[in-house]
């Protein structure tokens, strides 16, 4: 029995069906399978570029490289270039013009009483160089005949090696004895014809710098003292050549010490007649050799190779120094110029 206010029982079966029994929503189901699909785009595939046009974009790549690295040398070889320039006409600027061969020929074929004199002196010198050369020649060579005369044997292979040392010394021993015979006739003419040859540098420097004629004629006075001072020239010529001798028979050492030595030999002898007239000591000479390396290699460096070749030596060498004469002494009398010039410029400044 149920009493009265008391809850009703519930039955769970009746719950159950209840629940499933629950009216549910309707699904628009039919919207949904009406409706479009909407597709996800699909992304494109990435192409892979073929291995040819792969190489080729690096070839180009590496060309522009390649460009661009030479457009960089090239802007850096102009910059160069134009730097050089600017030091050199720097250095032009700051340098005394020397006069060239040609404009020395042209200035010796004007004057009529330097072509006599050179031609005079040439004559004497050839003549007395051919009379004394075969006399040192026989001498000479009977005393270095035996030197370098028997070549090394090759038995084996590195003694060629020795044979090709040996060969290259007698060269250079040879052309070092060829020098020697050469000085020895030449101080004589030198000696001979040294009151010429200061005349013609004199009247070089004279005629060269727009003076009278009259203050270039030939002095008979003045030779003694020519004599005398081509005597302490050739006295140490003597002495350089007789010690450049005995060096020379030193490998190497003694050919390098004659081939630096006579060129700055020839030069004091060429410019000495000028040097003398100025005053200048020996160190002075020497000095002067070296802050003109140009000029003294031009001087020094032409007899010294006159006189390597036999026979021709002595008579190319008397046509050949009194031409070095007349252009060192007018190159002398320029770069003598320049300096009083600079000198009395920084003076007033």
């Amino acid at each position: 029995m149920n009493s009265e206010g008391s809850e009703p029982k519930v039955n769970p079966e009746d719950n159950e069906e209840s629940i499933l029994n629950r009216p549910r929503p309707k699904l628009k189901l039919a919207e949904l399978k009406n409706k479009p699909e909407t597709s996800v785009p699909e992304q494109a595939p990435v192409s892979t570029p073929p291995p040819e046009r792969v190489i080729k974009d690096q070839t180009v790549h590496k060309k522009r490289e390649e460009d661009e690295k030479k457009r960089e040398e090239e802007e850096k070889k102009r910059e160069l270039a134009e730097e050089k320039r600017k030091i050199k006409l720097e250095l032009k600027k700051n340098t005394p013009q020397l006069i060239s061969f040609k404009e020395t020929a042209k200035y010796m074929a004007g004057n009529s009483r330097l072509i006599v004199s050179l031609l005079g002196t040439a004559l004497v010198m050839v003549f007395v160089s051919i009379f004394l050369y075969h006399m040192i020649f026989s001498f000479v060579s009977g005393l270095t005949a035996p030197f370098y005369t028997a070549p090394p044997l090759i038995e084996e292979f590195y003694h060629y090696f020795y044979y090709a040392g040996w060969a290259i010394f007698k060269f250079f021993f040879s052309a070092s004895v060829t020098i020697f015979i050469f000085y020895a006739t030449y101080i004589i003419s030198y000696l001979i014809s040294s009151p010429i040859y200061s005349f013609i540098s004199y009247a070089s420097e004279n005629t060269f710098l727009g003076k009278p004629e009259e203050e270039s004629d030939f002095d008979a006075s003045y030779i003694g003292e020519d004599l005398l001072q081509a005597a302490k020239t050739s006295l140490l010529a003597v002495a350089v050549t007789v010690y450049l001798f005995f060096v020379n028979f030193v490998p190497v050492i003694g050919q390098i010490f004659v081939f630096v030595l006579y060129p700055v030999l020839n030069t004091i002898l060429v410019i000495d007649f000028y040097a003398y007239r100025k005053e200048w000591t020996l160190a002075s000479r020497i000095l002067w050799i070296k802050e003109n390396p140009l000029l003294s290699l031009i001087v020094g460096g032409s007899i010294t190779f006159i006189s390597m070749i036999p026979l021709l030596n002595n008579i190319l060498a008397a046509l050949v120094i009194p031409f070095a004469l007349v252009y060192s002494s007018i190159n002398m009398a320029v770069i003598q110029k320049y300096n009083e010039k600079k000198k009395t410029d920084a003076e007033n400044n």
